[in-house]
């Protein structure tokens, strides 16, 4: 299918034009060095160029053509990431009730906007994978949930997930639908899904708001990111809160990005993703015998994963000293998650898979893997909630006779047992929590905290943000 390109074309057009440029930025498309060989399309919101939060001229044009390919009520462009679309659509959603039943597998913006926007976060029961990561979201566990769960303003689920595994969105859907709620797919690992029918299906068409992280599987500069919206009246909300939440600078090397990857695919995808599959089959028989297998989909549990997400297993031993033998010979992964080594394949390295498999098979790995389990201690009764534990106003603070009440202090992760935490704590990739705002920290998290300093998110400074709660007897 053959998609106009109006914004690239009309910022072409402007660079074949060699203007005197006195705008932001102030490179001014002339500072040399191989870090701005693209530093002539960097231009921000001219009379051509429209207005990314309130469009009205090609970037207008270009998602409206977006949406027809997708066949949507309307896409969004995104350059400040997935992130700032899961805030557009949860806040789009927060108007019609208190409570975001999520995963426990969720990304930590989930959680962020929960709190930000005044939701109670509630989780919905998922079976552990044995190394402390969670299968993919069931219709029954979510359906469960429901029928125990009123004021329910949305769903959120994370499908695919960071190892490709997929859910079935379509019959997730249905029960959503049954308790007349939204559903919203953080979608971000899947962007490319619309582009060929060797992958999963999208949850396009099957959720109210689906967030598709573009950069990390399509050829899209990082940061760019679409939103689909399924209603008139979701898409209107989520202008409105696009506009109030993204940045007033947006990229248009990433905006263009996303035009012409969309472009490029929905014209050329099929053939692309051909080849692609073709060389990844071809890699699973080429390592082979060797002591890495490449995970497949889990016909028993009926989840389908995406073939561009290797997943290789290195059984008893370590992923992590695998990346690091593979960083040796140039090659560079994704993540190591315990014995699993992650890759994501496109159709811009096909042949790069041929280097892969030779490095595999000369490599014999010595470090054992750490199997204690990843741990999931996220509870649906933490200590506090989660719109709470985001900070308490200044009145509540001073009814309690104490101006720090509810506020934020860091401490060392060594003598942080027992205290609330202040925000999630987790580790990235893949940016799932281990605990949410407002919960226990427990020794064993502090243990994990310290087993895996370099990979957490959450950390200021190095220490831990809790919570300031003298009842507690802190």
């Amino acid at each position: 299918m053959k998609l106009q390109t109006p914004l690239s074309d009309a910022v072409s057009a402007y660079i074949k034009a060699k203007p005197l440029r006195f705008h932001t930025p102030g490179h001014q498309g002339v500072f040399d060095g191989p870090f701005f060989e693209g530093s002539k399309a960097d231009i921000t919101e001219l009379s051509f160029s429209d207005n990314l939060l309130y469009p009205d001229g090609v970037i207008k044009q270009s998602e409206r053509m977006a949406a027809d390919f997708y066949k949507t009520a309307g896409t969004m462009y995104f350059t400040s990431g997935a992130t700032s679309a899961i805030f557009t659509a949860v806040r789009s959603c927060a108007e019609y009730g208190r409570n975001l039943l999520v995963g426990k597998n969720a990304h930590k913006s989930v959680f962020n906007a929960a709190a930000i926007f005044g939701l109670n976060v509630v989780f919905y029961d998922a079976e552990d994978d044995g190394e402390g990561y969670v299968y993919p979201a069931s219709a029954n566990a979510i359906e469960a949930a429901l029928s125990r769960l009123d004021d329910v303003a949305a769903v959120s689920i994370t499908a695919p997930d960071y190892f490709g595994r997929c859910a079935d969105v379509g019959k997730i859907y249905g029960a959503v639908k049954k308790y007349g709620t939204r559903l919203i797919v953080d979608e971000a690992h899947g962007a490319h899904f619309s582009f060929s029918g060797l992958l999963p299906d999208s949850a396009i068409g099957k959720a109210d708001f689906v967030i598709d992280s573009c950069h990390k599987t399509m050829p899209v500069y990082s940061g760019g990111a679409i939103l689909h919206c399924a209603t008139d009246k979701l898409y209107a909300d989520a202008l409105f809160n696009r506009a109030v939440l993204h940045s007033t600078s947006p990229q248009y090397l990433t905006l263009i990005s996303i035009e012409l990857a969309v472009a490029r695919l929905a014209d050329g995808g099929e053939e692309l993703y051909s080849r692609l599959y073709d060389k990844a089959e071809g890699f699973k028989r080429e390592i082979a015998g060797s002591p890495y297998i490449a995970e497949e989909a889990d016909a028993e549990r009926g989840i389908e994963r995406d073939f561009s997400r290797l997943v290789v297993n290195c059984g008893d031993y370590s992923a992590h000293e695998l990346l690091r033998r593979l960083e040796e010979r140039n090659i560079y992964a994704e993540t190591a998650l315990c014995s699993r080594a992650v890759f994501i394949l496109s159709p811009y390295n096909p042949d790069a898979l041929d280097g892969l498999a030779a490095a595999l098979k000369s490599i014999s790995l010595t470090e054992k893997a750490d199997k204690t389990p990843f741990p999931s201690f996220l509870t649906n009764a933490p200590v506090y909630k989660a719109a709470d534990a985001a900070g308490m106003s200044r009145g509540a603070r001073e009814n309690k006779g104490d101006a720090d009440y509810g506020a934020a202090e860091y401490v060392d992760a060594e003598n942080a047992a027992g205290r609330i935490s202040a925000t999630e704590i987790g580790v990235y990739p893949p940016g799932t929590p281990i605990v949410s705002r407002g919960g226990v920290i427990t020794p064993e998290i502090i243990e994990y905290i310290l087993r895996n300093r370099v990979r957490v998110f959450g950390l200021n400074r190095g220490k831990l943000a809790v919570l300031h709660i003298p009842k507690l007897g802190r």
